[in-house]
Parts: structure tokens; sequence; C-alpha cells
């Protein structure tokens, strides 16, 4: 399992397809907080088992408290980002997000507290994530969307 759900709600590093000027600061503003995310010490401390080394194992004492470390620090400022741009992109997107991040915010929880393995937070975030995806898609052709905005996209993993 090469991607994981908390990367992925955090979203998009592409450009919104939009020519309003105030999305190229929002662009901006998602790129910057998913590039702190990345290079983050927890991002790079945890990268063995956010990319490819979910195991059957749960997260040590350290682990969790670099997973609720990066969670607070990097992934809910790039999550309010994202939900800008969904306010923006249509007024009903936002509660598709926030239905979104409160599982995966379940999930981070479930794995801190020991209650489950790398495994099943791995399993658990992709899931949330497609449905995610199949939730935005059809919003975008209920609604007639010419774009997403990239609010669809996985970030891609490191």
């Amino acid at each position: 399992m090469r991607s994981i759900a908390v990367y992925a709600l955090v979203a998009a590093l592409a450009a919104c397809a939009n020519s309003d000027p105030g999305w190229s600061s929002l662009d901006a503003e998602r790129d910057a907080c998913a590039a702190r995310a990345m290079a983050s010490p927890e991002s790079q401390a945890l990268q063995h088992r956010l990319q490819g080394g979910a195991t059957a194992d749960k997260a040590t004492p350290t682990e969790a408290t670099q997973m609720t470390t990066f969670h607070h620090d990097y992934l809910r400022p790039c999550q309010e980002i994202e939900l800008e741009i969904a306010g923006r992109t249509h007024p009903s997107l936002p509660a598709l997000y926030n239905a979104a991040a409160a599982k995966a915010d379940d999930n981070i929880a479930k794995l801190v507290s020991y209650q489950i393995s790398w495994a099943e937070y791995a399993r658990n975030g992709i899931a949330i994530r497609l449905e995610l995806n199949a939730r935005l898609e059809a919003a975008r052709i209920a609604l007639r969307l010419p774009s997403l905005n990239q609010l669809n996209q996985p970030r891609p993993s490191n």
C-alpha cells in the first residue's frame, strides 16, 4: 500500500484550473503546506510506515507521538486550505471534505491509541479516499461542475 489517505486528504499539488487570482494564492498555500508536511521531522520519521511499510504492528509510543504531532501541526492546517478550496469550488463540497476528514481523524485516533495496526490504518485510509473521490465525482456530475480544482487528486507518494 503505497498511498495513505491522511496524505491524500491534504490533497493535490497541482494548480487549480481557475483564472480567478485568488486561486493562485490558494494554490501556493496548498503547495507550501504540503511541502512543509512532507519535510517535517515527523513525516520523515514515519515515512517507512506511511509509504509501503504498513504491517500488522501497532504504532510504538514514539510513532504515536510523532503521528499525533504530524496530524495536529501539519495535516490539520493543510485540511483547512483544502476546505477553503472546496468551498470556493462549490458551497456543497466542504461537507464532503469534513465528513472524510472526520473519518481520517478517527482513523488516526485509533492508530495512536493502539486500537488498530499500521496495515489497518492504511486500508482504512485508502477506503476513506476512495469514498471521498466517489462522492466528489457524483457531486461534480450532479452540479455540472467543470472542475473539482484537483480536490479529487491524492497526493503522490514520496
